[in-house]
C-alpha cells in the first residue's frame, strides 16, 4: 500500500472539517474557501475542530503545518501546543514562514512551555519568528527570560519586540540598558523604547514615593 502524501492528509484534513461543521464562506471570487482558510481569516472558535486538526497536522509538509499553526492561534489552546513547539524542533532553515507559529504559541500562552519558548528565543536561526514570542519571556518574569530579552537587544530580527518585552517584563534595571540603546526615529523600536521607558520610569516612580 502506497503512503500518502502530505497534500493528499492535507486533503483529507479539509474534508474532515468541512464534514464536521466549520462556516462556509466565499473567498473575493466568490468561490467557497478552504475550512482551513475560513478558521484563519474569520473570528470562528478552532477548538471544536482540534482534535481533527492534531489528527493530520502532524503528517503535513513543513510549508502547511506553519499554516495550520494560522488555524491554532486562540487562547487556552493548549493541547496544540506540542504540536506547534514541534515545528521549531523540526525545523531547518527552509524557506518557509514561521512568525504564525510563534504567534500561536504566544496567543495560547500555556506556562508549561516558557521553558522551551526560552530557548527558542535564544537561537537566532529562527529570526523574526520569535518575535511574538519576545511577549511570552515578559510572561514568564524569570531571571532567565530577562537575559534573553537583554541579549535581543543585539538582533535586528526581534529588537524592537524584545524593547516592548523588556516594558512589560517590568524590570526597573532595563532602564538605563533602554537609555543608552541607540535606536533610529521613526521605527517601531523607537515607540517601542519611548513606551518601555515610560512604563518602568513610572513603575520606578511608584516603588520610590
Amino acid at each position: 500500500m502506497l503512503k500518502k502524501t502530505g497534500d493528499e492528509f492535507m486533503d483529507l484534513l479539509e474534508i474532515e472539517l468541512l464534514d464536521a461543521g466549520v462556516p462556509i464562506k466565499n473567498g473575493l471570487d466568490g468561490t467557497p474557501m478552504n475550512p482551513t482558510s475560513v478558521l484563519v481569516n474569520y473570528e470562528v472558535s478552532v477548538k471544536p475542530f482540534v482534535n481533527i486538526i492534531l489528527k493530520y497536522a502532524p503528517k503535513l509538509e513543513m510549508s502547511k503545518k506553519t499554516w495550520i499553526a494560522r488555524c491554532l492561534s486562540e487562547k487556552g489552546n493548549k493541547q496544540a501546543v506540542p504540536f506547534l513547539l514541534s515545528i521549531f524542533n523540526d525545523y531547518y532553515g527552509e524557506k518557509i514562514d514561521l512568525w504564525g507559529v510563534g504567534n500561536a504559541l504566544y496567543v495560547i500562552d500555556d506556562k508549561s512551555s516558557y521553558p522551551t519558548i526560552i530557548e527558542i528565543c535564544k537561537n537566532p536561526k529562527f529570526g523574526s519568528a520569535r518575535q511574538m514570542l519576545m511577549g511570552t519571556l515578559a510572561k514568564a518574569k524569570s531571571p532567565e527570560a530577562y537575559k534573553v530579552l537583554i541579549d535581543c537587544l543585539d538582533d535586528k530580527t526581534v529588537r524592537g519586540h524584545a524593547i516592548e518585552g523588556l516594558g512589560r517584563f517590568g524590570s526597573v534595571d532595563a532602564i538605563p540598558v533602554l537609555e543608552n540603546l541607540n535606536v533610529e526615529k521613526g521605527l517601531y523600536e523607537f515607540k517601542a523604547r519611548e513606551a518601555a521607558l515610560k512604563r518602568l520610569t513610572k513603575k520606578l516612580e511608584n516603588t520610590t514615593s
